[in-house]
């Protein structure tokens, strides 16, 4: 339920586990939890910028952050009901809960975008910090940390986007049928 990536190709993943592939995914470190008080990880983001940083979000507790994997600090109970987690350059935190969007410039405080779609998946551009959002009335992008939206004209709802992060014009989604979409134009036209 929490997988991310960073540049250098060290991939985390969470929920029930908490491991570490600095091989692409090639091999994989059981890191423990260290002082998490759950394994229930529903959300899990890099800081882009400082890829030591890592935000987990544990389900009815809230977001946490470490530098070490181990000693865990926690910042705000306000997404202790999200599933979906993920950082941006700005620096800023975005959260998914069954309410919506709630964006935060540190993980402590946390601001409601009532006027965004209703989302099941986000990513950001590591370095533009563009927000892409997958739910069931399509594709969304906002160049604005949330506060307006673009839609992306997918075929379908959406359950997944991912935006690469060499190139933010090239766009993976997957469709509510399961069909994957691709974009290579910022989702102005999908095959």
């Amino acid at each position: 339920m929490a997988l991310t990536r960073t540049r250098d190709g060290t991939v985390l993943a969470g929920h029930e586990v908490l491991k570490v592939s600095r091989d692409d995914g090639r091999t994989w470190t059981d890191l423990g939890f260290g002082n998490l008080p759950g394994r229930d990880l529903h959300g899990f983001a890099v800081d882009p910028g400082r890829p030591e940083v890592w935000y987990a979000n544990v389900m009815g507790r809230g977001v946490f952050r470490t530098a070490d994997g181990q000693d865990w600090t926690h910042l705000s109970d306000a997404t202790a009901g999200a599933s979906v987690l993920a950082a941006g350059p700005q620096p800023a935190l975005y959260a998914l809960d069954a309410q919506g969007l709630l964006v935060s410039p540190d993980g402590v405080t946390w601001t409601r975008r009532p006027d965004a779609p209703r989302g099941v998946h986000l990513d950001v551009h590591p370095d533009s910090g563009v927000l892409f959002l997958a739910g069931p009335d399509g594709a969304f992008r906002s160049t604005n940390q949330g506060r307006t939206w673009t839609s992306l004209a997918l075929p379908e709802g959406a359950r997944l986007i991912a935006v690469s992060p060499q190139n933010g014009d090239q766009l993976i989604a997957v469709g509510l049928s399961g069909a994957v979409y691709r974009s290579a134009n910022g989702g102005g036209r999908w095959q």
